[in-house]
């Protein structure tokens, strides 16, 4: 694809037609292909969401800092760069042109979690790794919505056969013992 973009630029142009805007979720799990793509295809606003703390596909060419990577690329082309922190009461309005001006916006409300997961997840982003992105410090401003909840549990296991047989015979306990539905256990 990459190619065809490159050598025929009018197949190109026809996009940057068609496609004004480009959103990009899960942003942390691009990869370098991927990310020439975007910029390939980019022409006026470009919207990427994710969280480098979150990369799960370093095994496919994704890697943890394309987060900051891409600021800091995109920003190279930018007349300025700002940076806003945003919650439900504070909505605003903002545009990520490629060739005018980079925004980072944080979103600091929790909704998927409780506290108790939030709050293990942070000590867990805090210890420094060759694979953690620098999101560490801003997630100690992260606003759980969902309650306290039960306090999480850390198990080693010596295999990958032991934690799937450790997850089975949990689930079936708490099925056993009513904390737990059938259709509520079912992982997609």
């Amino acid at each position: 694809a990459r190619e065809l973009l490159v050598s025929r630029p009018e197949v190109n142009a026809k996009l940057h037609k068609r496609w004004t805007h480009i959103l990009v979720d899960e942003f942390q799990d691009t990869s370098q292909a991927q990310l020439d793509l975007i910029k390939l295809l980019t022409t006026q606003s470009l919207l990427v969401v994710g969280d480098g703390d979150q990369s799960i596909y370093s095994w496919r060419g994704a890697y943890a800092e394309t987060m900051s990577d891409f600021v800091n690329e995109f920003d190279n082309h930018a007349t300025n760069s700002k940076t806003t922190t945003t919650n439900q009461q504070q909505q605003q309005q903002e545009v990520n042109d490629y060739n005018q001006e980079v925004n980072t916006i944080y979103l600091m409300e929790n909704y998927r979690s409780t506290t108790n997961i939030v709050k293990a997840a942070q000590k867990i982003i805090s210890v420094p790794s060759s694979s953690s992105s620098a999101q560490a410090t801003i997630r100690q401003d992260m606003k759980p919505m969902r309650g306290t909840g039960p306090t999480p549990r850390i198990l080693a296991c010596s295999d990958a056969k032991a934690e799937a047989s450790f997850v089975a015979k949990t689930i079936l306990d708490m099925e056993r013992e009513g904390d737990l539905s059938p259709a509520s256990s079912t992982i997609a």
